[in-house]
């Protein structure tokens, strides 16, 4: 891919609890996307920037912004755009495209079953994080037990 120049993300889900808070979007939602622009580029990030566009959707709680828009920098100048849009109403869709000098690299969609019919294209979108990612969760999960299982050593994300 050549060197990483941008990544773009987003983090939607189709509503949140009324109890659900700035703080939130940040410490439930971005903390993905930060785990993941750490893993993938192999730094820390060194700025953090939150845009609160002057609109917001009419499904936000009074005491909620709502989309958010986090900026982040990398130690070598990665500039990362996360969209958090937590009452987006249609389903839990979670993307990430990293853009490097010689390629592109996105997360693939959810399915690649579509219907169609006199409405047209259609394709069944997630609703939560487990319907969208229980496989993975339950692979991960499953290598750290064979790995302690069998006395290897651990790979993967650490604690």
């Amino acid at each position: 891919m050549g060197d990483i120049m941008l990544i773009h993300c987003a983090h939607r889900n189709p509503s949140v609890p009324e109890s659900y808070t700035l703080e939130m979007a940040v410490n439930d939602s971005a903390t993905h996307e930060i785990d993941i622009i750490r893993y993938l580029l192999n730094e820390n990030i060194t700025s953090v920037r939150v845009d609160k566009p002057r609109k917001k959707t009419r499904r936000a709680l009074p005491h909620l912004q709502d989309p958010l828009i986090v900026i982040f920098e990398t130690e070598s100048g990665v500039r990362i755009d996360d969209e958090l849009f937590v009452n987006c109403h249609y389903g839990y869709d979670i993307r990430c495209e990293v853009i490097g000098e010689n390629a592109i690299a996105a997360l693939t969609e959810q399915q690649f079953i579509s219907t169609r019919s006199l409405n047209g294209n259609a394709q069944h979108i997630a609703q939560s994080c487990m319907e969208r990612f229980a496989t993975a969760y339950d692979r991960e999960v499953q290598h750290f037990v064979d790995s302690v299982r069998d006395g290897r050593e651990m790979s993967g994300p650490s604690s």
